[in-house]
């Protein structure tokens, strides 16, 4: 218990230094501006066999959309696959839905 006080700023000094990207479209919270459109992107060849690839996608950073880059992940496990995050209009705003991965 005596060293409780030091909890808490360190959460937050981790929060300070998370990329907006990060962490922006993980939190429960509802944008009242229209996501914009998908950028399209051109899709490099993978860097691996088996690489999967994860659209980009608009993040809030608090203030504006971010576009953030697509890129390849490796699934966690075999047949895996991914179902973007995407924007959701939900009441008198948008709502962020995390991608996952599911099995075929």
């Amino acid at each position: 218990m005596k060293h409780q006080w030091i909890f808490a700023p360190l959460c937050g000094a981790a929060l300070l230094f998370a990329s907006p990207a990060s962490w922006s479209a993980r939190v429960g919270f509802s944008v009242a501006l229209t996501p914009p459109a998908a950028v399209v992107e051109t899709i490099p060849p993978p860097p691996a066999p088996g690489n999967v690839w994860t659209p980009g996608y608009w993040s809030w950073n608090g203030t504006e959309y971010v576009w953030v880059p697509g890129q390849y992940a490796v699934p966690p496990f075999p047949g895996a696959v991914w179902i973007g995050g995407r924007w959701v209009a939900r009441g008198h705003g948008w709502t962020w839905v995390d991608g996952r991965w599911r099995h075929r």
